[in-house]
């Protein structure tokens, strides 16, 4: 199926003379009836869809949704068919196309359209075809066979003309184009009416599930998550209640957070479906999507991707870990069954035996999500020249054995480029399995968003390039569900770590012994719980492999007393059906502790004020920011303003910098001038065992740029640990250079 649409046969390209005589007078006619190309388009395209359903019957069109290309340009032709356009001119008097002038802007018209078009995928421009309709005369061109031409072929309606628009429309959906944000805002964005059907049947069904069910629990915990990272509020979410009414998703509570979270989930099922999909052709050579639709199994396919089964067959053991969005195959309806087989049938429609481009999610994200809610959620992702410039600054990726972690990695963009610069520099020249196994020892993230968790493990995978992920063998990706400030907290006079999860007024507390840290054993102690709850044995000592690599009677008495507690929160959990995701949620949670040193830490933390985030999560950052001294010892500033984005950069220095390491960072310019921030500027980290100074190399102030737009005022902050900053600090001030 690889070659062709699913279920396409060949013989179907010619279009019997009959039949395309039919369809060629019911065009004459229409036309003749109309004034302008609006009018000709709402009469003729039904009659091309029909034809359409001939080729593709699951198939629809791309329509009205604009192509854009480098500098800003930008255009809407009227209905994309894979790799052919169809556009419609008027019908007034013998048509716009009649003329040798109407003739030639109607070319220009179709040429741009193709430039635009060929500049987003990596297919051959012959390929593509453009073909205008003023129902009188049809307008055919494309790229002449060397690309550095255009063949044009001008025809009246016939039934000839009607067999060659059949058979441009025919190998345009025969012909399949690489996938990109862009393609995929046009076939599941928000104009079209699969997004709208999808949103509406995902938030019925979400309701549908019910209060407590596993889907309620696992939307309080993204929603406290959420809260924090982004310091999102009740009536801080601008920009949603239109999309919301569109989609038929109000909420009577007037809480928006439902129709985010329904958001959330329809962005991390299509990013989960395209990473599954990109591993299965390169892994094992078949689609999975194909497969599916030519069962008939639609459920079958988010099935397997939502098992993780594809990913471990491929040998990627955590690709789902941590992951809150699955919760729709509880809840499934035929609605949402219907919308869902739309969207395998959409992206059937593209390629993926290729590498992908590593911005595909980011656009989608950025084309689904309204941008006034982006903005004032703190959601701005980072240029690749900020990316590229930072990494310069620490010497990323130097002669290779370094180590580099983005505690606050979003989507990833900073993990994409550290990885490509890794694969095209000291890696190029090893052999795949070496590779990946050096590549994800040495690339690693954490960020406290679940759909960017989700975001940046599939932008990993589709960094490495099928090469690596087809002779990677055993794969972990190493980008992590957790806290990078407030990490699971030590029991005084334990040995034990406790983390709690809250949901509908109860509490559910996991507790792991310090020692397994050390060992690295945190993944084989939440995957026994998993095993033993599977197996319901809620009174089973930890394994005996655990137990084995506890050093004296002490430490396998801690690791009993976490156990059996744990075992317990998991009993409680699966006694309210609540369980199933959680302790490949926990281990992600747990793990910051157990990541060691990097030489280069790297990233762009969100930018949220202390007063923005919630009341609990405020009361458990004081005691860590109190610890680290960031508080301004001033009584009538009090710190209530300290931007978020200090604490990540000082806790990242803290917990994950190594001695001597170097750190890039992009920071708001008001932490270097504030009263409220003067705790920060003592330049070094408060810890057990007293003040540890670093050192700041220069700072890059890209405020005239404005590379976020709005009022922000960046600042890239390059640091070096254990060392004495020394003044005057080089401070950088970067413009835009100005054409001769």
């Amino acid at each position: 199926m690889r070659n062709g649409w699913c279920g396409m046969q060949p013989e179907l390209r010619q279009l019997p003379v009959s039949v395309a005589a039919r369809i060629a007078a019911r065009i004459r006619q229409e036309a003749s009836s109309c004034r302008n190309e609006a009018q000709l388009r709402s009469k003729v395209q039904p009659v091309i869809d029909k034809l359409m359903r001939r080729i593709a019957p699951d198939l629809r069109p791309v329509v009205e949704e604009p192509i854009s290309g480098p500098a800003g340009a930008r255009r809407v032709p009227d209905v994309v068919w894979g790799t052919t356009i169809l556009d419609y001119k008027s019908p007034a008097g013998k048509g716009r196309l009649a003329t040798t002038t109407g003739r030639r802007c109607a070319q220009d018209d179709l040429e741009r359209y193709l430039d635009l078009l060929v500049g987003t995928d990596k297919i051959e421009p012959s390929r593509y075809q453009a073909v205008a309709l003023d129902g009188h005369s049809a307008l055919f061109v494309q790229r002449s066979p060397d690309g550095r031409g255009w063949v044009s072929e001008w025809h009246a309606v016939s039934a000839s003309a009607v067999q060659k628009l059949y058979l441009a429309l025919w190998q345009g959906v025969q012909t399949r184009p690489q996938l990109t944000g862009e393609r995929l805002v046009w076939q599941c964005g928000p104009q079209q009416r699969l997004f709208l059907e999808t949103m509406s049947a995902l938030c019925r069904a979400f309701r549908a599930a019910g209060r407590p069910s596993r889907a309620a629990v696992l939307f309080e915990e993204w929603r406290k998550l959420f809260s924090q990272v982004s310091g999102y509020q009740r009536e801080r979410l601008p920009g949603t209640t239109e999309l919301a009414r569109r989609c038929g998703c109000l909420s009577r509570r007037g809480d928006m957070a439902e129709f985010v979270w329904c958001l959330h989930t329809y962005f991390a099922l299509l990013a989960k479906l395209i990473a599954a999909e990109y591993v299965s052709q390169a892994v094992f050579g078949k689609g999975l999507i194909a497969e599916g639709l030519v069962r008939r199994s639609p459920k079958g396919v988010f099935l397997r991707v939502e098992s993780g089964e594809v990913f471990r067959r491929a040998g990627i053991r955590n690709f789902l870990d941590g992951d809150f969005f699955g919760w729709y195959l509880d809840s499934w309806t035929p609605q949402l069954e219907a919308c869902l087989k739309q969207v395998l049938v959409a992206l059937n429609s593209y390629r993926f035996d290729a590498p992908l481009a590593h911005d595909v999610l980011r656009r989608f994200y950025q084309g689904i999500v309204p941008e006034e809610l982006r903005r004032s959620l703190g959601e701005y992702y980072t240029p690749e020249w900020i990316v590229d410039l930072a990494l310069r600054e620490v010497g990323w990726p130097g002669s290779g054995g370094l180590k580099l972690l983005d505690p606050c990695c979003g989507s990833g963009t900073f993990l994409v480029r550290a990885i490509e610069k890794l694969r095209t520099g000291p890696l190029s020249g090893c052999v795949p399995a070496d590779a990946a196994r050096k590549l994800v020892a040495s690339v690693k993230g954490i960020d406290l968003n679940p759909a960017a968790v989700v975001a940046a493990r599939c932008n990993y995978l589709l960094a490495m390039g099928p090469e690596l992920v087809r002779g990677a063998g055993e794969l972990e990706i190493p980008v992590y569900l957790a806290d990078s400030v407030v990490l699971p907290e030590a029991v005084p006079g334990k040995g034990l770590v406790r983390y709690r999860i809250e949901a509908h007024g109860e509490s559910f507390d996991f507790f792991v012994p310090e020692w397994c840290f050390s060992e690295s054993l945190l993944w084989d102690f939440f995957g026994g719980l998993q095993e033993a709850a599977r197996q319901r044995d809620w009174n089973s000592d930890a394994p005996r492999s655990l137990r084995a690599r506890a050093r004296g009677a002490h430490e396998e008495q801690q690791l009993q007393d976490a156990w059996r507690q744990s075992m317990e929160a998991l009993r409680r959990l699966e006694q309210k059906r609540w369980n199933k995701v959680w302790c490949p949620i926990l281990a992600n949670y747990f793990s910051p502790r157990a990541a060691g040193a990097f030489d280069v830490v790297v990233g762009n933390p969100s930018w949220v004020r202390w007063s923005l985030l919630p009341e609990a999560y405020r009361s458990r950052m004081k005691d860590v920011w109190r610890q680290m001294g960031l508080f301004s010892k001033e009584r009538y500033v009090g710190g209530i303003e300290l931007d978020v984005s200090a604490v990540l950069m000082y806790s990242a220095i803290a917990h994950w910098l190594a001695p001597s390491g170097t750190m890039a960072y992009l920071v708001p310019r008001s932490l270097f001038k504030t009263a409220s921030t003067s705790g920060l500027r003592k330049l070094a980290v408060t810890g057990p065992s007293g003040e540890k100074p670093f050192r700041i190399i220069t700072c890059w102030d890209l405020t005239e740029l404005k590379p976020f737009g709005g009022r922000n005022e960046p600042v890239l902050v390059v640091i070096r640990n254990g060392a004495q900053t020394t003044f005057p600090v080089p401070w950088r001030r970067v413009r835009w250079k100005r054409k001769p």
